[in-house]
């Protein structure tokens, strides 16, 4: 799959999680996540083509270990794995 037809999939993955979702324009500065009180937002950058913000909102989810308690998908969780190899 290409990562556009992934960005629903993972969008619902950041929801299982509990991540409040806010879509801003930054510039193309890529999505960052915040924590405030007890919620972790995700601030996805509309400035970013769908390809784009489905790899930006993958690298911030990418390293939260809640990730293995969920069931995914095959084509989510080679997605996530992918996008996990390819940060420094």
């Amino acid at each position: 799959m290409q990562p556009e037809e992934l960005l629903k999939p993972v969008i619902e993955v950041a929801q299982q999680l509990n991540y409040q979702i806010r879509y801003e324009w930054l510039g193309g500065k890529g999505t960052r996540t915040l924590r405030y009180r007890d919620e972790t937002w995700l601030f996805v950058d509309q400035s970013e083509d769908e390809a784009g913000q489905c790899t930006q909102i993958t690298s911030a989810l990418a390293t939260d270990s809640r990730i293995e308690q969920l069931e995914l998908s095959s084509a989510v969780r080679e997605w996530f794995q992918h996008v996990l190899e390819q940060q420094p």
